[in-house]
């Protein structure tokens, strides 16, 4: 039977129109309902566990307290000295030299761990802190200046934060240590993929290489020697690659379901515009 046919066979021909019409708007009310149900439940979800979930309530720790804190200088460091004193005039020489010894990028401790400093010479830097260092130059500038200050910083002392932090980089350490939660916090906080149990310090020694796991989510973080970071640390976050795929599987599967409901919709537009 031809459609003319059946559109002059008046009582059929509604028959039809009325099933085609009534199934196409329930088609598109369980469309609809199925894709508000999928995209609802397929909303990424943040990852569970925080920081410190061991601690249970308010209390109180022990910290990590080392004996070496300040750390030591070695041939290699380069060190910025910033004199200061009541004969102002007389001070802007020692942060103004220059020579090959002492350049704009600082004093570098030669193979023999000493640096070279105006007026003063020859000074052995190795195996002295930084605090020891500036006492003994304010010392041997006290025949120069009134009342000299030294401050003494490294510049080539740095971490490098990697993984899934929001913002990876390399921070300058120009005094001591700085802390896990610090570096975390300047690198812009973890991703919501970050595997906070595992992270990963990678610390080099004259004699070996050092890898430490280490759990933000526990509590006996504040009380270990990792708390802190060491000169050319590596910290790396690793990312939950599990949920990376099932999520990569879900966004595949919420465009497939577009096309796929964009392509139902507009069959049914089209039958009904042909059965009016």
């Amino acid at each position: 039977m031809h459609f003319t046919e059946l559109k002059n066979n008046s009582v059929l021909f509604q028959f039809i129109m009325f099933i085609i019409r009534a199934f196409s708007n329930y088609f598109k009310i369980i469309l609809g309902c199925a894709f508000l149900f999928f995209f609802t439940s397929c909303k990424t979800t943040k990852q569970s566990g925080n920081y410190f979930e061991t601690l249970k309530k308010d209390t109180s720790i022990n910290k990590f307290l080392s004996a070496s804190m300040e750390n030591i200088i070695t041939q290699g460091d380069v060190l910025n000295i910033v004199i200061r004193s009541l004969s102002v005039e007389e001070s802007g020489i020692y942060n103004t030299f220059s020579t090959g010894a002492a350049q704009s990028t600082g004093y570098l401790v030669d193979k023999a761990g000493n640096i070279r400093f105006i007026r003063l010479g020859t000074i052995k830097a190795e195996g002295k802190t930084r605090k020891e260092l500036a006492a003994e130059i304010e010392t041997r500038l006290l025949p120069y200046l009134k009342e000299p200050v030294a401050d003494v910083t490294f510049q080539n002392h740095r971490v490098t934060i990697m993984g899934s932090v929001t913002n990876p980089q390399v921070l300058l350490m120009p005094e001591e240590r700085i802390s896990i939660l610090d570096a975390i916090a300047l690198s812009g906080d973890l991703k919501e993929d970050a595997l906070k149990n595992n992270i990963l310090i990678i610390r080099d020694s004259i004699q070996h290489r050092v890898f430490k796991h280490i759990d933000l989510q526990d509590l006996s973080i504040f009380s270990s020697e990792w708390f802190y970071l060491q000169p050319n640390d590596v910290l790396y976050v690793s990312s939950d690659f599990t949920r990376k795929q099932e999520e990569q599987k879900r966004q595949k599967l919420q465009t497939n379901l577009s096309l796929l409901a964009s392509g139902v919709s507009l069959l049914v537009i089209i039958i009904d515009r042909i059965i009016r």
